[in-house]
């Protein structure tokens, strides 16, 4: 990280102390939360824009070590943002027995005990090597109220998410809106 690089991101994170985001105590929850929001929106398009990952914490520490004299290396702060590259190619169902070893690190990236069963798998590219999966299981109420299933895969970023579905038409729906557009509408029976 660069000296510049760093300033910007100490800007914010002198933003997100107590005192600054609650305008000392003036402000309410709801404002304080979307001043939150809108301080860590600035901050991911900062680490999008140079290509870095760092927390808030870790620049303020390297900011209050420099403040009291001591040695930091800010070049060396924060790591390399992965840029993720979907697999090309049309998506195949899955025919396994149990998930194999690219599914199984696929849902671990996401949950690193997942012991849940699954219902169908699909994949885009080399099924030994993808990251591109799209995982159903049938847990969906763990997340919200009487959702049968819950699918996994990953956006845009390349962050694995899920979403609840509760038929099994509105997961079909949801399939392949994801396989032709890359995102999912919400099931019209969603329910918090």
């Amino acid at each position: 990280m660069t000296q510049a690089q760093f300033d910007k991101f100490n800007e914010l994170a002198t933003q997100l102390s107590p005192e600054w985001l609650t305008c000392d105590g003036e402000l309410s929850n709801a404002q304080v939360n979307a001043r939150r929001r809108s301080i860590m929106k600035e901050w991911a398009a900062l680490e999008n824009e140079f290509g870095i990952e760092v927390t808030p914490d870790e620049v303020e520490t390297a900011s209050f070590s420099k403040y009291f004299g001591d040695e930091v290396n800010i070049e060396t702060l924060g790591k390399k943002k992965a840029v993720y590259a979907p697999s090309t190619g049309k998506w195949k169902r899955f025919k396994g027995e149990s998930l194999n070893e690219a599914a199984m690190k696929f849902l671990e990236e996401k949950s690193p005990n997942y012991m849940s069963g699954w219902c169908e798998a699909w994949y885009r590219g080399d099924v030994e090597t993808t990251r591109d999966w799209f995982i159903v299981t049938p847990d969906g109420s763990y997340y919200k109220v009487d959702a049968e299933y819950m699918t996994w895969h990953r956006c845009e970023t390349g962050a694995i998410v899920g979403m609840c579905s509760w038929s099994l038409g509105s997961l079909y729906k949801s399939r392949v809106a994801y396989f032709k557009e890359g995102n999912m509408p919400r099931d019209p029976n969603y329910q918090t």
